[in-house]
């Protein structure tokens, strides 16, 4: 992606004079200012701080501003920039973790919500240049892919605006700004290796590579980085004693028969030709021919249960229901791996005009697990059935027309394919790029000191 040219005075760079009698911004849709300053003034550091057309330090900034610092980055031991977007405090109900159970969609990308006011309203800044929504969820919110941005040893720090700043940058900045501002000035070469894995199960091992080389001469410099992601999936049945249960089905599986008429025990039943269920005490549908267990679930759902760990549980709701465990196919953490490479470049032409560059692309391939929703209406089988024949002898009653509440396609993630035939998985691999080419004049216009910035 190439940036069409624009004037923005985010970018820009005031006038380094030692004594300023004024300036003016160039800036979409904003008019010229002039600004004052008294000859006894000190003479301060310029610092340009996201969310104000000034260049100002962060305790001074208009708008509530957090900074964070590649040594915070570093503490916080986060894998990428989505883990560091988890951390914030102001961060709620956006994809910031690859998994089945969050995400649009849970397909390995990354946004941005501040204060939950939806995936499109923060806007994500990279050096203070705007980025391309990487795609749009179901309610046409377009969302920024931010572990595409940049490789965390590339970040110098984080400018977080926590304000509205939708005056200063648009709609797409009602929640706030976030900046994420790289290394310009590093020089030599620097590597970084980082591990971590889940303690209680040993698994969803994720190791994390990250170099970055610099060089600086007198009048401009250039700094590459590169990261290495690979991360291991943790299922939900690897931690199925805090996070199982939540994912059973109400549909059963094998199955749930429900009569749809009067349960009558056979000749080889308990009591040939009286009613089910008119003795006291006695359930309403039996399981078997000598009245032994009564309820709605499969006859072989014990069988089922102990043929593989997972998938069907067993009876449950007093034998009403074949209980079927989907999260076998879910993940906790899904498996991945992103590689991210970012390069930026300046050289100062002259001592009033600098050209710079960006550029920065990223892989990533992320696995998705999932069953099959079990999308059926409740089915009626009739009188003439052979399933339907077979269930009602082994229940020891006469035949009569049942539903079948049954979920079609069960077994595990790790069921063969000649027991479950059909592969409900989904494996992605997307690959984003992003360029910038621009230039920075410092001049003068009627006496005033002006700053053009160019992309």
């Amino acid at each position: 992606m190439l940036t069409t040219p624009t004037m923005n005075p985010v970018d820009g760079v005031l006038s380094k004079a030692k004594w300023l009698t004024g300036f003016i911004l160039l800036s979409l849709g904003l008019g010229a200012q002039t600004f004052a300053a008294s000859p006894d003034d000190e003479v301060i550091e310029e610092v340009v701080v996201t969310g104000s057309y000034l260049k100002r330090t962060a305790a001074d900034s208009p708008s509530p501003l957090s900074v964070i610092g590649a040594a915070q980055i570093e503490d916080l031991g986060a894998a990428d920039v989505a883990e560091v977007i988890a951390s914030l405090p102001w961060q709620s109900g956006s994809q910031t973790r690859a998994s089945t159970f969050q995400g649009e969609g849970a397909d390995g990308r990354n946004s941005i919500n501040l204060r939950n006011l939806g995936h499109g309203a923060t806007l994500p800044l990279v050096n203070g240049k705007r980025q391309v929504p990487s795609w749009y969820n179901d309610r046409g919110n377009a969302s920024v892919n931010v572990t595409a941005l940049v490789p965390n040893i590339a970040i110098e720090r984080i400018e977080i605006v926590k304000d509205g700043a939708s005056s200063l940058y648009g709609s797409d900045a009602i929640a706030g700004v976030i900046n994420f501002i790289t290394k310009r000035d590093f020089e030599g070469f620097d590597i970084q290796y980082q591990f971590s894995t889940d303690e209680e199960t040993g698994k969803g091992d994720a190791n994390n590579l990250g170099v970055i080389w610099g060089v600086r001469a007198d009048r401009g410099g250039i700094v590459a980085a590169t990261s290495f992601l690979n991360r291991d999936e943790i299922n939900v049945d690897d931690r199925y004693e805090r996070f199982g249960g939540s994912t059973a089905s109400g549909t059963g599986q094998p199955g749930r028969i429900v009569p749809r008429g009067t349960v009558v025990w056979a000749d080889h039943g308990l009591r040939p030709g009286e009613v089910v269920g008119s003795v006291d005490g006695e359930g309403a549908f039996p399981r078997d021919a000598l009245g032994l267990s009564y309820g709605q679930a499969d006859v072989n759902c014990e069988d089922a249960a102990a043929l593989e760990e997972g998938g069907a549980l067993g009876p449950v709701f007093g034998n009403n229901i074949c209980a079927y465990d989907f999260g076998s196919f879910f993940a906790l953490q899904a498996e991945e791996s992103l590689r991210n490479t970012h390069v930026t470049g300046d050289y100062d032409v002259t001592d009033t005009l600098e050209i710079y560059f960006e550029f920065a692309n990223t892989t990533s391939r992320f696995d998705r697990l999932n069953s099959l929703n079990p999308n059926a209406p409740i089915l009626t089988i009739g009188v003439d059935h052979f399933g339907n024949i077979e269930d009602a002898f082994r229940r020891g009653i006469e035949v009569i027309p049942v539903g079948n509440q049954t979920r079609l396609i069960g077994g595990t993630r790790n069921t063969s394919s000649d027991r479950r035939p059909l592969d409900t998985f989904t494996k992605t691999v997307r690959s984003d790029e992003r360029a910038v080419i621009g230039g920075i004049w410092d001049t003068e216009l009627a006496g005033r000191a002006w700053t053009i910035d160019v992309s």
